[in-house]
């Protein structure tokens, strides 16, 4: 990755603690899979966690291909949906098990987190991919420092 790259990706992460007025403690792409009202289908995104939220940046108009490789990334915040939930509202957060190191290569299981969440007192169950080294232990990590805290 070349230096303006990365100075880049710092210059948005950096913004965007500023924007939501807090450290950003865990980051990285996930799939969208469902549980969001206004979209129906899978689609690539970032998730990014506090100590007393977290958020699913949405791009349902990008490929996975093009999240990669950063194309149109002036255009995102205009093509986004970001779903906040505060760690508050979360009741419970399962995590698939990754039981067959070997079959979990074929597979995207492995990845996949489900939370449930009250919203407006309805019981509602966002599921995501989750595709960064250790993101779900953090992701979950984060969320039981917060019970415990509360």
């Amino acid at each position: 990755m070349n230096k303006d790259r990365k100075q880049d990706i710092t210059k948005y992460w950096q913004d965007k603690e500023r924007e939501i007025g807090e450290e950003i403690r865990g980051r990285g792409m996930c799939e969208y899979l469902g549980g969001y009202n206004e979209l129906r289908r899978r689609a690539c995104g970032l998730l990014y966690f506090t100590d007393n939220a977290f958020y699913v940046e949405i791009y349902p108009q990008k490929s996975w291909w093009n999240s990669l490789l950063g194309a149109g990334s002036q255009e995102r915040s205009q093509e986004s949906i970001l779903v906040k939930i505060n760690w508050n509202i979360v009741q419970d957060i399962h995590i698939s098990s990754k039981e067959n190191r070997f079959l979990a290569l074929f597979s995207s299981n492995h990845n996949r987190v489900s939370i449930k969440y009250l919203q407006n007192g309805i019981e509602k169950l966002l599921t995501l991919l989750i595709h960064f080294p250790s993101g779900r232990e953090k992701f979950l990590e984060c969320f039981q420092s917060y019970e415990q805290l509360s």
